[in-house]
């Protein structure tokens, strides 16, 4: 059984059509595209953040985005637009693994591609996402890097954990969670779990794991005591948010079809 069959029996037994994000493309492109997807049947999903009942992503170029990250977490198709435009011209769905982006790229670029059909062919052979049984919570300052890191590991199978700061219970953090992820900017407030022997980890490690084969040691993104007050270094991009379709916002679903993966694990009660 084909690769493509496989995902469209995964997409039928979870209740999924056909939806369809698009990244890194001019409007006009977006437009032209989006009225093939909608003549072809399919459903168009507008919108600037990812969305998880999306079963396709279009993609221009491909960068650590948003809404890249997001797709390879949850083992989404991650395609050219050729494929829209072919599609079109024969008035039918093609098959998808001709235009993986891994057919259309080298270099770094054809690396991504490769992420992106690894993540696929895990999902679909384990049906496992690849932060299965992480249990997190995130210390970011400012609210948009915050909601991409959360909506990045939801996306990806995390459950995602609020911390009241300071943390009293300091035991019980240790006890429940996997990670904390500091931001480089809040060091200082996680001072008192990183001295507890917390695992706090810079949030580049959630990109990485993504990215990375094999995925890389935890141990190389331990947040230290002295990162405020080193001199700055030059480390990886973490997520790419100057493309202009990376905005944020809460995760939420589109229309009215469903995901195995579309719950935003965050506990309505914070940890004292």
């Amino acid at each position: 059984m084909t690769s493509s069959n496989l995902q469209t029996r995964l997409q039928k037994s979870l209740g999924c059509s056909r939806q369809f994000l698009l990244s890194g493309l001019e409007e006009g492109e977006k437009r032209e595209l989006s009225e093939k997807i909608v003549g072809l049947g399919a459903v168009y999903v507008q919108s600037e953040t990812y969305k998880p009942a999306c079963t396709h992503l279009i993609c221009g170029r491909l960068s650590r985005s948003e809404k890249f990250l997001c797709a390879c977490a949850q083992g989404r198709w991650v395609l050219h637009p050729n494929y829209i435009n072919d599609s079109a011209k024969e008035g039918k769905w093609l098959p998808e693994e001709n235009y993986e982006w891994v057919n259309f790229s080298d270099g770094e670029t054809r690396e991504m591609g490769e992420t992106a059909r690894r993540w696929r062919f895990h999902v679909e052979a384990f049906l496992t996402l690849p932060f299965s049984g992480w249990k997190v919570a995130v210390i970011v300052r400012g609210s948009r890097k915050s909601s991409i890191y959360t909506r990045l590991l939801s996306c990806g199978g995390a459950e995602v954990y609020k911390l009241t700061l300071p943390v009293g219970n300091k035991s019980r953090v240790a006890n429940l969670l996997t990670y904390v992820f500091v931001g480089e900017r809040n060091v200082s407030e996680a001072q008192h779990l990183i001295e507890f022997g917390i695992m706090c980890l810079r949030p580049e490690f959630i990109g990485d794991y993504i990215l990375k084969d094999p995925p890389p040691d935890p141990l190389d993104y331990l947040v230290r005591q002295d990162m405020t007050s080193s001199p700055k270094v030059n480390r990886p991009v973490d997520i790419d948010d100057s493309i202009t379709d990376i905005q944020f916002s809460q995760l939420t679903s589109v229309g009215s079809a469903s995901t195995h993966t579309d719950k935003q694990y965050v506990t309505p009660d914070s940890f004292t």
